[in-house]
């Protein structure tokens, strides 16, 4: 069988990126919660 691919590159909304950028930057200044694994289902 010869099957070709075609791989398409798509690039991240902008909105989406920007928002990921701000929580790392939250993350490294010390802005996050930390949530015990016994208290995720209560």
């Amino acid at each position: 069988m010869k099957i070709s691919f075609e791989k398409k590159e798509k690039s991240y909304n902008p909105e989406f990126v920007a928002k990921i950028q701000e929580s790392d930057k939250n993350f490294d200044e010390g802005k996050f919660k930390t949530i015990k694994v016994e208290d995720i289902w209560k």
